[in-house]
């Protein structure tokens, strides 16, 4: 491939955040691996963004459309961290009570 048409090229920092949240979110467990996770998936999108925007040729403006599509579409675990990290913030610790709560409520069923 001639020096005009780059298909790789030294990453970018939005690619290198990218690149150490992933590994960082595969080293750690529970709330640090969520925002690790969610920090990559951002870093991803800044990259496709730039690509789509300032990519050198067709190859990569398109490189950059489909990692953001695949990012935007849900089918990463930019949106489900994001998910998880909200249904998470109810539980207490790692043994949190199983089955159905009760919840606050100034309407009973049952009388005092």
């Amino acid at each position: 491939m001639p020096r005009r048409f780059p298909i790789f090229q030294t990453p970018n920092p939005p690619l290198i955040v990218a690149m150490l949240g992933g590994v960082l979110a595969k080293a750690a467990n529970g709330p640090l691996s969520r925002r690790a996770t969610l920090a990559a998936q951002l870093a991803l999108l800044l990259w496709a963004a730039e690509e789509i925007t300032t990519g050198a040729n067709w190859f990569r403006r398109s490189l950059g459309g489909v990692a953001f599509a695949y990012v935007a579409s849900g089918k990463s675990h930019a949106l489900r961290a994001v998910s998880c990290a909200r249904e998470d913030s109810n539980l207490h610790g790692p043994y949190s009570p199983q089955g159905p709560q009760p919840c606050a409520s100034t309407n009973s069923a049952t009388g005092a």
